[in-house]
């Protein structure tokens, strides 16, 4: 074939690169591409293998109206099971708090307990104003006769002891970034609190004020038998022994837990039976929300 023939197969505008590179087209009517990529397609369908489909999960028991599932009648219900845990291992604590509760130093936890409990029983027996009367007449009886040794020692021996001056240069006064910082944390908390305090008084939310009415009815019930100063007691007693008693007998504490829970749970199930669904509907969508 010439020159001139080859020349006049290709256009005119075409770089002659392009055409020393491009590959030889056949000309189709398209259907012969349209059927070798449909057959590639179908190859490489059947050479890869399919995933098995995973099963979907089990779903949970749905919560029947009959209570089979769950406890709505039970007062545990609302707590988790590891609420008596959280409450008796002190976490939500600061170190040196639970440190003290836990008696890690025994002498510092006696002292703070003892004077603590020494205090509570002397205002529980006699008035504020007696109380801090005495402590004070206490305070400056043992210090006049600790100076009055140091006096007649100094004249005897002719030694002095320094620990008046030390406890004179001591200085006992609040640094003011913290006053302010507890000024601020009281003012924000105390705000919150009134607010609330409202919102539960006009019954602006139906559940909570209703919560709210049973705790107050039931303080008003214990406050009937009990002094403030015996409940204070009390939980003073309780908060310097219960932790460290639960720390000490945990495994048979939890037992004996579980298994009055589960007695708990058994006899809810059986309550629950005899209840109408319309009202365990109710108790379903109150503990929700």
């Amino acid at each position: 074939m010439s020159d001139e023939q080859v020349s006049s197969y290709i256009p005119s505008d075409t770089p002659p690169e392009a055409t020393a590179t491009a590959p030889p087209t056949e000309e189709t009517n398209g259907f012969e591409h349209v059927e070798q990529t449909e057959l590639i397609k179908e190859a490489t369908t059947e050479e890869t293998p399919v995933a098995p489909v995973a099963a979907p999960a089990a779903t949970e028991p749905t919560k029947t109206v009959e209570g089979k599932n769950i406890c709505a009648a039970c007062p545990y219900s609302f707590l988790s099971g590891s609420c008596l845990s959280k409450m008796l291992t002190c976490n939500n604590l600061p170190p040196h708090a639970r440190d003290l509760v836990l008696w890690k130093c025994p002498k510092t936890t006696g002292a703070v307990f003892g004077t603590s409990f020494v205090l509570l029983v002397s205002l529980a027996n006699c008035s504020l104003m007696t109380v801090i009367s005495s402590l004070l007449l206490l305070a400056m009886t043992v210090f006049g006769l600790y100076r009055f040794y140091l006096s007649v020692v100094f004249r005897i021996k002719g030694t002095y002891d320094e620990t008046f001056d030390k406890a004179a240069a001591f200085d006992l006064s609040l640094p003011k970034d913290k006053i302010q910082e507890f000024a601020r944390l009281l003012d924000t908390d105390m705000n919150q609190s009134l607010n609330k305090l409202k919102s539960l008084v006009l019954w602006d939310n139906v559940t909570s004020s209703l919560i709210f009415f049973v705790a107050m009815y039931f303080i008003y019930c214990v406050g009937s038998v009990f002094n403030t100063m015996t409940l204070l007691i009390l939980g003073l007693v309780k908060v310097f022994t219960l932790p460290k008693l639960y720390q000490v007998y945990k495994v048979q504490i939890d037992q004996g837990f579980q298994c009055a829970m589960e007695s708990a749970h058994n006899l809810a199930r059986q309550i629950e039976a005899k209840i109408p669904p319309q009202a365990m509907q109710f108790l379903h969508k109150f503990k929700r929300d």
